[in-house]
């Protein structure tokens, strides 16, 4: 017989360690609990590696908005509108929740392993997406570009 015990150590994060910092203080903190709650990530997954990776994908977005960014006036996100905060810290969960699944994904050769993979493959995709429509609501540029050839 089995027994599932769900894990649930979020409270166990420092209130001091709970916070990434962007690098251009025009951005805001993330909180990394909230971070947890809202992406759905348990405590399997270290405080580090999401500090880590988060920090990669703000660095990652901060690049692909840097020309939105160049052109604001403000002192913070926060001046212009709660909506511009949201997208920003969506953008940021998103990409960071597909760097910790592309960075947990098992290597198997089996058919299950591969199928699992594939699975995976399309959350990591789906969480991408999500990032660049965010992005995207952040710097009011079209969903899409089309070009002819």
């Amino acid at each position: 017989m089995a027994t599932f015990i769900p894990h649930d150590n979020q409270s166990s994060i420092p209130a001091d360690k709970d916070s990434v910092v962007p690098f251009d203080a025009f951005y805001p903190a993330l909180s990394l609990s909230h971070f947890r709650k809202v992406m759905r990530v348990d405590d399997t997954v270290s405080h580090d590696r999401i500090i880590e990776q988060m920090q990669s994908a703000i660095l990652t977005i901060a690049y692909d908005i840097a020309r939105w960014r160049s052109k604001q006036t403000v002192n913070q996100l926060s001046d212009l509108d709660d909506a511009k905060t949201t997208a920003y810290r969506m953008a940021v969960y998103n990409r960071t929740k597909a760097l910790i699944i592309e960075n947990y994904r098992d290597i198997d050769t089996t058919n299950d392993g591969h199928a699992k993979a594939e699975s995976m493959e399309s959350r990591i995709d789906s969480y991408l997406q999500r990032s660049r429509e965010m992005q995207r609501m952040l710097t009011a540029t079209p969903r899409s570009t089309i070009k002819l050839v």
